[in-house]
């Protein structure tokens, strides 16, 4: 080789040398492992000065990682940052789309790395529409349940809307919470929303959550054209979770597969969200989407159902399949406008805040359940079939059982108290307690037994309803029977078909009337001859145990003592 040859060849290792050292050199490192607020910040300001082209997949230059190693070393050929995050993952970026695109083949078959992706597109799940308040609340029942929660609600939640950011209205008024942030714009303001989606859906939340301690916690993630980054929405995602809120809005979506965004629904599972998914608007298999393809308990993935007058049908661009865990009414929903006015808009992403508000709802009530408990319980009240919208109304307790003031029985009386509140899908036992001595006893939680002569306080307490308490008495005189005085309705709903044996009522319970008597679904009657009341089994079952108020000398009084009835003769 000639001398000049020699010197070609020794400027060009000095050359490849300087320059590995300044692309290592180049590197930078950020540590953002104890918090998951400051991780999320610093992916969205790798995405700020990024043209708008970047947001295809194809053109990424951001890979996501997660890896057990505890001094990972990444590919790093093109290596321009490293964002570290807790529980052992990290934001990487490389010069070029194809540097990345190597990078990710590299990480994908090294044995401590859990996942390693290209980072990919999101867009909201909504189509456009126009009219006036949400319908699919009303459907819902929203209404039914509401008052219980006002009533029983215990301390407050948040729910997160991850979206284009939510807009002042005079329906957040007092509703909004600060601490979410822009990803977008990367700052501490996500009430810029440009685009209108997040704003209409939290107005579909705070509608379905009117009038209860229900805040809404803002984090922007899309732009004014409705699109984004998978790396800003997992990041939302665990920033929710470590802020604290109940429950997650998600009404976007992705054809892209992401274990980076799975893998931060199911870390906010465990700190306790209940995480609600739109199911996307492609009229396809949900199978081909994030977050909707997921299986776990404690993500609810929604599809749009429309309301058909009697029965709700799926919307026909509503995504199906068998992860969609249930329905909700999305087409021509009128919400919030980020003018602050109202407007319609149709799309899964408007049925997953329907779910979200009852989530939320759920949650005030019931804080203590899981999130897999609390979808479940959602899940039980839904319509049977393939569009199985929940009927939030099923949720309201009808009743606690009674309302007495007092009872008097005879020593070897028992007396059967209703066990739990109806209907069944309020899902609240009835806890009593014996005080005051030990005239009765409490078996099985709800049965007393009379044992000797004294008074006690027996006291009911539900979770959804307000605790009641009542006197029983047992009397000395072993003929005494057992008697309910200031018997209402709704004693008369608790204690239909209870068998007492000998029943003694006090007159009040005339006073109820045949409307109130024959309006009540659960307490069977008869039309009998004359003035009469009857409470207990059907009569005409033949059983006997029924118990006739009727006035002496009455048509009801022989129609009694013709059928072999208990009668009671009252003063007309």
């Amino acid at each position: 080789m000639s001398r000049n040859g020699w010197l070609w060849t020794l400027t060009l290792a000095v050359w490849l040398v300087l320059t590995c050292a300044a692309e290592e050199e180049s590197v930078e490192y950020t540590d953002c492992s104890a918090g998951a607020a400051a991780f999320g910040r610093a992916i969205a300001a790798v995405h700020l000065d990024r043209p708008a082209g970047y947001t295809r997949a194809a053109d990424s230059c951001v890979v996501l990682c997660r890896t057990d190693d505890a001094d990972p070393s990444f590919p790093p050929a093109g290596l321009r940052q490293v964002i570290r995050g807790p529980g052992g993952r990290f934001v990487l970026r490389y010069a070029t789309a194809g540097q990345a695109a190597e990078a990710v083949a590299v990480l994908a078959d090294t044995p401590a790395v859990r996942y390693a992706e290209l980072d990919g597109a999101v867009s909201a799940a909504a189509e456009e529409g126009t009219a006036f308040h949400s319908s699919g609340a009303a459907h819902m029942g929203f209404a039914a349940y509401l008052p219980t929660v006002r009533a029983m609600q215990k301390g407050s939640v948040l729910v997160a809307v991850v979206d284009s950011g939510v807009s002042a209205h005079s329906m957040f008024e007092g509703r909004l919470r600060s601490g979410g942030y822009d990803y977008v714009d990367g700052d501490t303001d996500p009430t810029n929303d440009l685009n209108g989606h997040g704003t209409h859906v939290a107005g579909i939340v705070a509608d379905c959550t009117a009038g209860t301690r229900t805040w809404l916690y803002p984090i922007r993630v899309l732009n004014s054209a409705a699109s984004g980054k998978i790396s800003n929405v997992a990041a939302a995602v665990l920033e929710a979770a470590e802020a604290h809120c109940a429950v997650i809005n998600l009404s976007l979506c992705s054809h892209i597969a992401s274990e980076a965004l799975e893998d931060a629904i199911r870390s906010a599972i465990l700190r306790g969200c209940v995480v609600v998914a739109a199911a996307g608007n492609d009229g396809e298999d949900v199978a081909n989407v994030t977050p909707g393809r997921m299986t776990e308990a404690g993500i609810l993935v929604v599809g749009a159902a429309e309301w058909g007058g009697n029965a709700p049908a799926r919307a026909g661009y509503s995504n199906f399949g068998r992860t969609v865990d249930l329905y909700a009414y999305g087409t021509d929903i009128s919400a919030c406008s980020r003018s602050g006015g109202y407007v319609t808009q149709s799309g899964t992403s408007m049925a997953a805040a329907h779910i979200s508000g009852a989530c939320a709802l759920i949650r005030l009530i019931w804080p203590e359940l899981s999130p897999e408990q609390a979808s479940a319980r959602l899940c039980a009240i839904a319509t049977p079939g393939s569009v199985n919208v929940p009927q939030i109304g099923s949720l309201a307790p009808e009743t606690l059982g009674f309302s007495l003031s007092g009872v008097r029985m005879a020593a070897g009386d028992t007396l059967t108290l209703p066990a739990a509140v109806r209907p069944a899908t309020a899902f609240a036992d009835i806890a009593y307690t014996v005080s005051g001595g030990d005239a009765v006893s409490l078996s099985d939680g709800h049965i007393l037994s009379a044992a000797h002569p004294g008074t006690v306080q027996v006291t009911a307490e539900c979770a959804v309803w307000e605790s009641r308490s009542f006197t029983v008495t047992v009397a000395e005189d072993g003929s005494a029977g057992l008697a309910l005085p200031d018997v209402t309705a709704l004693e008369a709903e608790a204690f239909a078909g209870t068998r007492f044996g000998r029943m003694v009522f006090s007159e009040k319970l005339a006073q109820i009337g045949d409307r109130a008597l024959a309006d009540n679904p659960v307490l069977r009657t008869v039309t009998l001859p004359g003035s009469a009341l009857s409470i207990g089994e059907d009569i005409l079952e033949g059983s006997g145990q029924a118990v006739i108020l009727c006035p002496d000398d009455s048509p009801a009084l022989a129609f009694a003592e013709a059928q072999g009835l208990q009668y009671i003769i009252m003063d007309e």
